[in-house]
């Protein structure tokens, strides 16, 4: 699903008066690609039912199309199929936020959310203690090892799909400068653009990352398998 495309529904969604009517036209199209995704989602459930990123792009479809109980079956589904990634989770928390009459239509859903909740903690504790045994314990671990941990961290553990160099340095707990003596070079090889000044790194670390704007990254397709791939290893 288009993050784009869901933040123009939410912004379509919260207007009102003159300009709500002023946007009708616009907002029945974005449901319409909305409906549209769906399909596509269901053939990605069926071909691998454990894709747990169909799920959560199902339920913003549903959701999209208004059709509220129905995505927070998803998303549940979307935290049953994989707990370590935490935004099915968040996407349901802000859904039943905005619909809590989901919770009167849908009386399982209430105990499906602490139960989904207690899957994502659980996931998430014993992902944190892995990277952080990675980062203790290994002496071998390369500087594109630990950007690639920090990524997973920053992206999957804390819903952070835009970041900086800032936000990685920080993550592994580096000062300016020994960020500089090597890991800069490293992060700036990840990028597909490769700027000048980027290190010699193996293939599976290259074309990561792309620029969102100045100093701002976010995963390409291949750095989103990368990095969701790490707490599977």
């Amino acid at each position: 699903m288009d993050d784009m495309l869901w933040n123009k529904w939410t912004a379509c969604s919260g207007t009102s008066g003159r300009h709500q009517l002023e946007r009708v036209d616009d907002i029945a199209g974005i449901r319409k690609q909305f409906a549209d995704a769906e399909p596509y989602c269901r053939a990605a459930i069926e071909i691998d039912p454990r894709k747990h990123n169909a799920y959560k792009n199902l339920g913003l479809s549903l959701q999209g199309q208004a059709r509220y109980p129905d995505a927070a079956r998803s998303f549940i589904l979307a935290v049953r199929a994989n707990a370590a990634d935490p935004r099915a989770l968040r996407h349901l928390e802000a859904l039943l936020e905005q619909h809590p009459d989901i919770l009167s239509e849908v009386p399982e859903i209430s105990d499906l959310l602490t139960k989904s909740r207690d899957a994502v903690q659980l996931a998430t504790s014993v992902t944190q203690a892995a990277i952080k045994d990675q980062f203790e314990g290994s002496q071998d671990l390369t500087h594109a090892e630990g950007i690639l941990l920090a990524l997973h961290r920053i992206v999957l553990l804390n819903g952070r799909e835009e970041f900086s160099k800032d936000d990685v340095r920080k993550t592994l707990g580096l000062s300016d400068e020994d960020w500089r003596s090597g890991y800069r070079a490293i992060l700036r090889a990840m990028r597909e653009d490769q700027p000048e000044g980027a290190a010699q790194i193996d293939e599976k670390y290259r074309n990561l990352l792309r620029t969102v704007r100045h100093g701002v990254y976010a995963r390409t397709p291949h750095g989103s398998q990368v990095v969701g791939d790490i707490h599977k290893a």
